[in-house]
């Protein structure tokens, strides 16, 4: 699931474009596979997640994350409330974002968190409720998640920045160079 990608593009490439790049080939396989599996999601998402490195799944849970949250404030709210109620997913992208040195955006999620905790979140995707629009009908709500929405639009290009100088540093664990 390695991206493959000639050395001049891999040079010339920002490192706020990396991730994204890196992340392509593990959606195909992730797509294609998921087609032809014939158990439980839970099961099929174990057993793909358990062919990625490390390196790889931090990147994986770190944008299937952030990819949604960066699109508004009730995307922000949902996607967190929806993964903190999976503590083992919630608990892979804030390691991720460990992995990468991401501190703010590691800071960010737990301010989230301390929000979402303080108004009671499901800890369990059974008692999960949550909808993209509770933000619209509960102004406390909303007027704690906009200022962390803001603050994800504001560091999230020097975030992504880090993201690629990891995996520039770690190339092996997503790249194999052609010339």
């Amino acid at each position: 699931m390695l991206a493959e990608m000639k050395r001049e593009v891999f040079v010339s490439l920002e490192d706020s474009e990396l991730g994204l790049l890196c992340l392509e080939p593990i959606l195909a396989v992730y797509k294609k596979e998921a087609q032809r599996f014939q158990g439980t999601e839970r099961e099929f998402k174990s057993g793909f997640y358990k062919q990625m490195n490390p390196n790889q799944r931090a990147l994986f849970m770190f944008y299937a994350y952030f990819n949604h949250a960066q699109k508004s404030a009730g995307e922000l709210y949902w996607w967190s409330a929806y993964y903190l109620a999976q503590p083992q997913a919630w608990t892979a992208i804030k390691k991720g974002m460990d992995i990468f040195g991401t501190v703010e955006m590691r800071s960010l999620a737990e301010n989230i968190e301390q929000v979402l905790r303080s108004r009671n979140a499901p800890e369990q995707l059974d008692q999960f409720k949550s909808t993209f629009n509770d933000l619209e009908k509960d102004q406390e709500l909303r007027l704690a998640i906009e200022p962390l929405y803001a603050k994800l639009l504001h560091i999230s290009r020097s975030e992504l920045i880090k993201i690629g100088c990891h995996i520039r540093a770690n190339r092996h664990d997503y790249i194999r160079l052609t010339d």
